[in-house]
């Protein structure tokens, strides 16, 4: 039904907000970046979390890729092999 209404209030057009809107955005994520940059580039040891997945985003395919942690990729392997994941 707000889908409906939405629909025929905006009657099929867009409301010309797009670049507006988009520029806001990409501001917000500028400034976020910008607080968080040293987080996910950090040099500190042990290595960040932030940092681990920082870069794995800039080298992995990621539509197609799927990160897992060693325990879930290990209770995987088990349960098809049969063996308790718990060892």
């Amino acid at each position: 039904m707000l889908l409906e209404s939405l629909n025929d209030r905006l009657r099929g057009w867009p409301r010309g907000r797009m670049r507006e809107v988009t520029a806001h955005i990409r501001s917000q994520k500028d400034v976020w970046l910008a607080e968080w940059h040293p987080h996910l580039t950090s040099e500190a040891k042990p290595l960040s979390p932030y940092r681990i997945i920082h870069e794995l985003l800039q080298v992995a395919d990621v539509p197609n890729t799927i990160i897992t942690t060693t325990r879930a990729a290990r209770a995987t392997s088990c349960r098809r092999s049969g063996t308790p994941s718990h060892r």
